[in-house]
């Protein structure tokens, strides 16, 4: 790195709880990290995927559980629920994702000119639009606290109510403004969406 950004760097000593099973056991990483690839690749058993993509799930599974903890806090691992396409978990957050850029290929189309967005005025539209807007601020308060907690609750709370959005609103209609500006939505919480994942590692 350069001297003026090494100048620049101050280190701080934080604090993590410790990792245990539901039984209160403290179990190895590596068996951990073992048994979620596992449950991964027999979750994608018949969906044509690659082994690689189950180890990428599995391991990411097991960091997304320790950082939704709060640091200071002990991290209860369960397998079941980091695997889970059901909510609370990176699976859950990772499946949202590839919902929303798969409804967006399908009408990238449909993406040309400005988009209107006073149109989105239903509660899915309005309470998505505030979250997102929270976005910076939800990462400024991580970095201060130094605390990854902040983001992971966000990426949940993002994915949840893009479930919401899309499982009640039908995104492709035949009002092409509402489209675009439903699009434009989804577009915006996919970007989000990655940017909060990458940040995490997952």
């Amino acid at each position: 790195l350069p001297n003026n950004i090494l100048e620049d760097l101050k280190l701080k000593k934080t604090e993590f709880g410790k990792i245990s099973g539901r039984e209160g056991n403290t179990p190895v990483m590596k068996d951990i990290f073992k048994a979620s690839i596992d449950k991964a690749k027999k979750a994608l058993e018949g969906k044509n995927l690659s082994e690689d993509l189950a180890t990428d799930i599995g391991v990411s599974a097991v960091a997304f559980s320790v950082l939704k903890t709060e640091r200071i806090k002990d991290a209860i691992f369960s397998l079941e629920q980091a695997i889970s396409f059901d909510g609370n978990s990176s699976v859950y957050i990772q499946y949202s994702y590839v919902r929303l850029k798969s409804i967006i290929n399908k009408a990238k189309h449909l993406l040309n000119g400005p988009c209107n967005i006073e149109l989105l005025t239903e509660k899915e539209e309005t309470e998505l639009l505030i979250l997102l807007d929270e976005f910076p601020a939800v990462l400024k308060e991580a970095l201060a606290q130094h605390e990854t907690f902040y983001v992971t609750r966000y990426a949940l709370d993002l994915a949840a109510l893009v479930n919401k959005f899309y499982n009640n609103l039908r995104v492709v209609s035949d009002n092409e403004e509402m489209t675009k500006a439903r699009l434009a939505l989804c577009i915006v919480s996919a970007e989000i969406l990655a940017k909060a994942m990458t940040i995490v590692g997952v």
